[in-house]
């Protein structure tokens, strides 16, 4: 295989506290660093260190300096500088693991009109169509978004009879890579949080609490449960995102008010302030008797991944989760939890009671989780982006820098159009006085 050099460029904060975008930059980034020469960006400086990975700041400077290095850069397109993305001269590998046009209307459902238009999902659907445009190789998380995203590819015009002759499964341009877990095995002696007394039954929310996220739904399944179990305690790991620029959501604060209203905050329900760090999530999960996943029906929820439960997968935890998504009949038909109604706090508690009363129940989760596990192992999961790294050539990408140019040209128009109907010549002014300032 020859030595490719490998862009990896993260839109999330990747560090001691991160969510999920940032989380998977750096276990890709630790799982190819054997194949190439890595160098990751992220948009903070970095306090953590990866084994064989360069890991830079991203400036407009330090973008511009990778792009030159690079042979190949994978990103999720989206948050960065679309000029250099469209006229980079190697390959692209677009991470599209999350389907942010869909998540922005779940999220603008508990928004007022003057805070969210409901236009705001056009401007990500422009960056996306240029993705698939510009793209050499993609990845998503499940079958189902690749059935999605293969929708928008045909779409834009990246498929034809010579290429279906070729591969049929259209797997050359679009394979799935699940979000995965770490290679070595999870560490049980850990010690305990303080709020958890040796006799507590933790309940574990293992992220953050957003609008497409059913967090009061967990608040309110609690009096049932406690009526059953008296020593059950709810913990919410994550109430403001690592990253500065993902604000506090109107889904947090109706968990919030939930647990006031039944009187459970601080005592059967806790909420940790900020953002839990990374390794200090191991602790959680080390003493959680289920963790918990719960969302409302619909298109978000159709073509979602959730990354806390494979965080449940790596710490063999029994999973209570909302049915709906690709992952919840993974947690049926592997028998690894339990599958409640979507938005019904009722059969929330059911199935918390279900994994909670017996041990037995519990036992035979933990080994089904065991027997599945090594399936979502980081060097398994990555292995399409191994082998299109493999099969890298040096050869020019499809079509030239200057084509690119042009549908840039294209792009910044029809997204200068979209911020004047949005927010007149005041919005656009100001989106071209912060692009100018970088």
């Amino acid at each position: 295989m020859p030595q490719v050099n490998l862009l990896i460029i993260s839109n999330d904060v990747v560090g001691a506290s991160m969510a999920g975008p940032g989380i998977r930059c750096y276990h890709l980034a630790r799982s190819l660093a054997g194949v190439a020469k890595v160098r990751l960006l992220t948009p903070n400086e970095c306090d953590v260190e990866i084994p064989g990975v360069q890991i830079v700041t991203w400036t407009r400077r330090s973008l511009k300096e990778a792009f030159a290095w690079a042979d190949v850069c994978l990103s999720q397109g989206l948050g960065v500088d679309m000029y250099r993305l469209l006229t980079f001269h190697g390959r692209h590998i677009f991470d599209l693991y999350d389907p942010v046009h869909i998540e922005e209307l779940a999220h603008g459902v508990a928004e007022t009109p003057a805070e969210k238009t409901p236009t705001t999902p056009l401007n990500v659907l422009y960056q996306l169509s240029m993705l698939m445009k510009r793209g050499d190789f993609f990845v998503c998380a499940s079958e189902r978004q690749r059935d999605l995203y293969l929708g928008h590819l045909l779409a834009e015009g990246r498929m034809d009879a010579r290429l279906y002759r070729e591969d049929p499964e259209y797997e050359w341009l679009i394979d799935v890579v699940p979000y995965g877990v770490p290679e070595d095995e999870f560490p049980r002696d850990l010690p305990r949080p303080e709020m958890l007394a040796e006799d507590d039954e933790l309940i574990l929310w293992a992220g953050g609490i957003y609008n497409w996220l059913d967090g009061e739904g967990a608040v309110r399944a609690m009096p049932k449960v406690l009526a059953e179990r008296p020593r059950a305690k709810l913990v919410f790991l994550g109430t403001k995102h690592p990253h500065p620029g993902v604000p506090e959501m109107e889904g947090l604060a109706r968990a919030f008010r939930a647990a006031d209203e039944l009187g459970l905050r601080n005592s059967n329900v806790f909420f940790l302030e900020g953002w839990t760090p990374y390794s200090e999530r191991l602790k959680y999960l080390a003493l959680a008797k289920a963790g918990l996943t719960l969302h409302f029906a619909g298109l978000e929820t159709r073509y979602s991944y959730r990354t806390r439960n494979v965080d449940y997968l790596y710490a063999g935890v029994p999973i209570v989760t909302s049915a709906g998504d690709e992952f919840a009949e993974i947690v049926a038909s592997e028998n690894i939890g339990e599958v409640c109604e979507c938005g019904n706090p009722e059969d929330v508690a059911r199935k918390i009671l279900a994994v909670l009363s017996s041990d037995d129940r519990r036992r035979e989760i933990v080994a089904n989780i065991a027997r599945i596990r090594d399936r979502w192992r980081w060097s398994e999961v990555a292995k399409p982006i191994v082998e299109y790294l493999a099969r890298y050539d040096k050869t020019p990408s499809r079509r030239s820098a200057l084509w690119f140019r042009w549908r840039f040209l294209c792009y910044a128009i029809k997204k200068g159009w979209f911020f004047f109907r949005t927010g007149g010549f005041r919005l656009l002014l100001e989106k071209l006085r912060y692009k100018i300032r970088g």
